[in-house]
């Protein structure tokens, strides 16, 4: 691995941490789904939750299995 690698690692990581700390404060200040002026009423809202999730689903399919199932 070099270093430019993991640098962007490094970056994604930061980045995803600061999406997901905005996508929080936003749903307590906004409540999340239920009434008129909610975050995801918001198309720009609707935006980062995805970005947040896909951001969880790709750092969450890079790890390592821990448990090996063999049938």
């Amino acid at each position: 691995m070099t270093l430019a690698f993991l640098s962007q690692e490094l970056i994604e990581y930061v980045f995803l941490v600061i999406f997901t700390l905005e996508a929080i404060m936003k749903v307590v200040a906004y409540g999340f789904a239920l009434h008129p002026g909610c975050y995801l009423r918001n198309g720009w809202n609707i935006l980062d939750f995805f970005i947040v999730s896909v951001g969880y689903v790709i750092s969450l399919s890079a790890l390592p299995a821990v448990v090996d199932i063999q049938s």
